[in-house]
């Protein structure tokens, strides 16, 4: 995979970054809105003058936080949904290139079989046949790699959700769908590997047979 490119992944993955990082600002607004309640809720038990107004400091200082955030709030949002606006088609662009980088991954090991598979037609009663066919059992391990990760692309697809109206479930889905971008890319180097070695093995089959 080291000289394959993921842009499609990457403009993605930087579009999710970006709406959650503003996401996680803007989720800070219930975090500032619970910690005045409970300012307030101390300063009604409170029976000591200092601490009172100590809590009066904090309880203004907190208020003010409250309204900066509860300011920058429609901005915020609308940042994230023009962020997200256009996630759908991006989504699909990363998902295909994630799929063409797996079914790329396999294909040294295909080539080589069916290099094999050539190999052994002039001489469909040799025993020899029952080995290439025992490689080709083989080789489809790669084959079936890919499709578990295809499948497993296709399960996370995020869908509608990308389209929510929340922006929650936005940001939510957005992230679940790079995470099995993720363990796809994770995979490729193990398929890779497997695809060569696969290759490597019919290479040495057709030399033995060119040379029994």
């Amino acid at each position: 995979m080291a000289n394959q490119t993921t842009l499609k992944i990457d403009a993605f993955r930087s579009t999710v970054q970006q709406a959650g990082t503003l996401h996680a600002d803007l989720s800070t607004l219930d975090a500032a809105i619970r910690e005045r309640d409970a300012i307030r809720a101390r300063m009604g038990d409170c029976r000591n003058e200092a601490e009172a107004r100590k809590l009066l400091g904090d309880l203004t200082r907190a208020e003010e936080t409250v309204i900066v955030k509860q300011a920058r709030e429609p901005r915020l949002r609308a940042d994230i949904s023009g962020l997200l606006s256009g996630s759908v088609e991006i989504c699909i662009a990363a998902f295909t290139e994630a799929k063409d980088l797996v079914t790329r991954a396999t294909d040294t090991a295909v080539a080589g079989l069916a290099d094999t598979l050539r190999s052994v037609q002039q001489e469909p009663e040799d025993s020899k046949t029952d080995r290439a066919t025992n490689l080709a059992a083989q080789a489809c391990r790669t084959r079936t790699m890919a499709v578990a990760q295809h499948d497993a692309l296709d399960a996370a697809w995020p869908g509608s959700w990308l389209q929510s109206e929340a922006l929650e479930k936005q940001v939510g889905a957005a992230k679940s769908a790079i995470a099995a971008l993720d363990a796809t890319l994770a995979a490729l180097p193990q398929i890779e590997a497997e695809a060569k070695r696969m290759a490597a093995a019919c290479e040495a089959f057709r030399k033995v047979l060119t040379n029994r």
